[in-house]
């Protein structure tokens, strides 16, 4: 595993229950710039990031740990946030 990101907050939009959306900053990144990283169960993307599949897979399945599939409940989600570890590796 080379690439780091640490989560930073987590949302979930009520036209869109299915879809988890993180903010995160990248640990090579000291500009302290916040992206966005949208969890949708099945996919995992960033318009940030460059993930090959295999990327994708190991971020879907480190977040499908903690967060399962959809729909999901904000208040659920942000429990969890708040008690499950913020990084990210791949």
């Amino acid at each position: 595993m080379k690439n780091v990101i640490i989560l930073v907050d987590v949302d979930v939009k009520a036209k869109h229950p299915n879809t988890l959306y993180f903010k995160y900053v990248k640990t090579k990144d000291y500009s302290g710039q916040k992206y966005t990283l949208i969890y949708e169960g099945a996919n995992v993307r960033s318009d940030d990031l460059y993930l090959d599949e295999n990327d994708e897979e190991i971020i879907k399945e480190q977040l499908n740990k903690l967060y399962g599939y959809g729909p999901f409940v904000k208040s659920k989600i942000k429990k969890i946030f708040e008690e499950s570890a913020k990084q990210i590796f791949w």
